[in-house]
């Protein structure tokens, strides 16, 4: 994308810049692809648009492991000044249905859950399976939850800001789609292994990345998936601090839950190297990127001029199909679940955000969804809405 389209300047902006390897911590780096003025938001804003902000999102692997990793990272609070992600849809319920299950086999009685959000997992564990859980605590610097359980509290905060003495009660840490957010993850790990007592277990659901990097999907690496969380890191990273793995689960093609518990300082772990595979399923995705874009691209030219033309999604599966050279002039607009979402515009990008009901007023609305692992869902409504549609 050109920081310049359709007449509006956006702002290049400062970075940090990752000088070690998140897993093995040496700074051997190969540079793999680099989306040049890439907006640093998968979001929505009423902002001007010359306030949007972009940066290179470079895309490194380190030689000594083979994890990938982002080069140059948006500062935290601005990349995370508001919650913009309310998960909403079937599947995220199925999702939280399941998680909560998961975490009920391990009898929690005190939990703290790290970037709690909206409350959904606490609020669907208390009906769910609450009886025996004598207080549950979000810790969110962003909360968008109204309470309405006694045994609910929040701490608005950071999990640097954390304090031993809000965790002494605590027997459950608790997190979902959380981990692969860290900048450090480690560090964060070492953290939590600090602040609990040996004992505690930490229960999380985390993206299959790499499956989904496997599979192509958009939503596997960008600025806020900042490096490839596999399997191999994780238990790398969690053996590291002491911790040993309870039980897993697999939720579809979705997420994969885990739990581990705090069992001594440190753990002996052994690292593989997949730099060579790694780097093959990089450049894959990369080629994919481009081909796809390229064949939406004629499959719109095709159409009838006055043709209703919308991309689905206003997140970063919109962002990378108009990265790579998707013309936003060939579209009427993004659509959205989101009611946060509805009436803005795509950051990074002229198009506004609409409510995929605005389909049912077309003759033959044509879609374009790259959505992962949401695709199926979606499909169904749309075809729903206007049984014209055409999915692209």
């Amino acid at each position: 994308m050109n920081a310049d389209s359709l007449g509006s300047k956006m702002q290049a902006m400062s970075s940090l810049a990752r000088k070690s390897c998140i897993t093995c911590a040496q700074t051997q780096f190969t540079t793999l692809y680099s989306f040049e003025n890439f907006p640093i938001r998968m979001s929505c804003t009423t902002q001007g648009r010359n306030l949007d902000c972009v940066l290179d999102m470079t895309w490194v692997i380190c030689r000594a492991c083979g994890t990938i990793q982002l080069e140059k990272l948006v500062p935290l609070a601005q990349l995370y000044d508001e919650n913009h992600n309310d998960a909403v849809g079937k599947t995220w319920q199925d999702h939280n249905e399941s998680f909560c299950k998961f975490i009920g086999r391990y009898h929690p009685v005190n939990v703290l859950e790290i970037g709690g959000g909206s409350g959904k997992i606490a609020r669907a564990f208390l009906s769910q399976d609450g009886a025996a859980l004598s207080s549950w605590t979000l810790l969110e610097p962003n909360p968008i939850l109204n309470f309405t359980d006694g045994k609910l509290s929040l701490i608005k905060a950071w999990l640097s800001e954390l304090s031993a003495g809000d965790c002494h009660n605590t027997d459950t840490v608790v997190h979902s789609h959380v981990l692969e957010h860290f900048y450090s993850p480690e560090s964060e790990i070492a953290r939590i292994a600090s602040l609990f007592p040996r004992g505690h277990q930490m229960i999380f659901s985390v993206p299959d990345l790499k499956s989904w990097l496997k599979a192509k999907f958009f939503n596997a690496l960008m600025f806020e998936h900042s490096y490839l969380l596999d399997e191999s890191v994780l238990f790398y990273l969690m053996a590291k601090h002491g911790y040993e793995a309870k039980g897993s689960e697999r939720f579809r093609d979705h997420s994969i839950f885990y739990c581990f518990q705090k069992v001594s300082e440190r753990q002996t772990a052994v690292l593989p190297v997949q730099a060579a595979p790694n780097a093959e399923l990089f450049k894959a995705y990369i080629d994919y990127c481009k081909s796809e874009t390229q064949a939406i691209a004629a499959q719109i030219a095709k159409l009838p001029a006055d043709s209703a033309v919308y991309l689905f999604g206003a997140h970063i599966f919109s962002q990378i199909l108009l990265h790579f050279g998707l013309a936003e002039n060939s579209l009427k607009g993004v659509l959205d679940n989101s009611n946060g979402k509805k009436g803005k515009r795509l950051y990074g990008h002229g198009l506004q955000v609409y409510d995929p009901a605005i389909i049912r007023d077309d003759a033959k609305p044509v879609v374009v969804l790259r959505a992962g692992t949401y695709n199926a869902e979606i499909s169904k409504q749309l075809l729903s809405l206007n049984p014209r549609t055409t999915i692209v």
